[in-house]
């Protein structure tokens, strides 16, 4: 037969133990409880410097992919104020449209151009859910100013208030993509041009109003100006090549070039460059036939 058993013989735990049990529990309770929120701190503040850092790039683009970003498109950095100027990269509102100017160059807004994460608009927030503050685009490159104890901004910082959630203290966290300094989105482009002379038939580089009298040049860059196509003109015989453009803003720049060479038949080029921020200089060898 089955053994079986009774209550008489069973133990349980006193009430002393079982109060034990419970203080000890709560002591590794109190002592975990710092450790997991400071951990959950780290793991939000992580957070918050990879998303200042792609909305950096969704504003300034990122040389290392040949992206321009919201300046590109527009020529300009975000506008409005601290806590407005960020919903610019998402949303379109009152700002021009995206079209193809000049080599099909596209020219104006492109975006939304911040598109990690599952909720675009949640990514304009830190990790404590705060919204992220911007230094907008003054009307010069100057400090940006602010109201209570939040920092002055410079033009293309990006700041958090932090675990505290309090502005001003400790924790604040800044994006610093130019320290002490605006952000400068502008660059210059330096054209050389080669003109082809049918009577020698070969290319003249930088050919010159002293050596021939009567030249007619002109080369023209177009780029990104509030959203809208703007254009920098440098001729002949007013200038001689090489031609030097800028500033104006970095992106994505479509260049023609013209050239009649007194008693030669009229020439002519184009070409696409990219121009680069941080008052930067690329050089362009236009070729002209």
């Amino acid at each position: 037969m089955p053994k079986t058993t009774t209550g008489k013989g069973q133990s349980g735990f006193t009430l002393v133990e079982i109060v034990v049990v419970i203080a000890v529990i709560s002591i590794l309770a109190s002592m975990a409880v710092p450790f997991a929120s400071k951990m959950l701190d780290s793991a939000r503040e992580t957070s918050t410097r990879q998303r200042m850092q792609d909305i950096n790039k969704a504003i300034v683009g990122d040389p290392a992919t040949g992206t321009y970003g919201f300046v590109g498109d527009m020529g300009r950095l975000p506008t409005g104020t601290a806590t407005t100027a960020l919903t610019q990269l998402n949303t379109r509102a009152a700002q021009p449209a995206s079209v193809a100017g000049q080599l099909g160059v596209l020219i104006g807004w492109n975006g939304p151009y911040v598109t990690s994460g599952f909720d675009a608009a949640g990514v304009m927030n830190d990790g404590w859910g705060r919204p992220l503050r911007y230094g907008p685009a003054p009307t010069a490159l100057a400090v940006v100013p602010d109201t209570g104890n939040y920092p002055a901004l410079l033009a293309g910082q990006i700041y958090s208030v932090g675990a505290d959630r309090v502005a001003g203290s400790a924790d604040d966290i800044l994006f610093l993509p130019a320290p002490s300094a605006p952000v400068n989105i502008n660059g210059r482009l330096l054209v050389n041009v080669f003109a082809w002379d049918c009577t020698v038939a070969q290319f003249v580089s930088n050919p010159k109003v002293a050596t021939y009298p009567g030249i007619v040049a002109s080369v023209t860059v177009y780029y990104a100006n509030n959203g809208a196509q703007g254009n920098l003109v440098l001729s002949a015989p007013a200038a001689s090549p090489p031609y030097q453009f800028g500033p104006m803003p970095a992106g994505m720049h479509a260049v023609v070039g013209a050239c009649t060479l007194p008693g030669r038949t009229a020439t002519s080029g184009q070409a696409i460059i990219a121009v680069p921020s941080n008052n930067q200089q690329t050089v362009l060898n236009l070729y002209l036939r």
